[in-house]
């Protein structure tokens, strides 16, 4: 065999290896995009439950110090006007107008990345 067929033979099977080496790596990198798209949503929804849980935590707390019937009756619960300024602003702390609009601007983003 001369050595031009021997290097057209080559090239030939070095370009078919390439073509296909692209093929599995586009494969791949389409795969891991899918994987990392899941990822960030499922993050997403972690935040919101975390927020959703701290601001549980929070009412938890100031209903433990302020408004249970032990805490009234060692003399830590306040009065009934206090108590009801309390409860407006916790209401406006848990700000469900504000979750909403987070989780709107959460799921907006998430179909912008899709």
């Amino acid at each position: 065999m001369s050595e031009v067929l021997q290097a057209n033979i080559f090239f030939f099977i070095t370009s078919i290896a390439v073509i296909v080496c692209t093929f599995l790596i586009s494969i791949l990198l389409f795969n891991l995009i899918k994987i990392a798209k899941s990822i960030r949503r499922i993050i997403a929804r972690i935040e919101e439950g975390s927020e959703a849980i701290a601001d549980d935590i929070d009412n938890l707390r100031v209903y433990i110090t302020e408004e249970s019937p032990l805490a009234r009756f060692f003399g830590k619960g306040e009065d009934e006007d206090e108590e009801e300024d309390d409860q407006k602003k916790r209401s406006e702390r848990s700000g469900s107008p504000r979750k909403e609009e987070k989780r709107k601007r959460t799921e907006l983003r998430i179909k912008n990345e899709e």
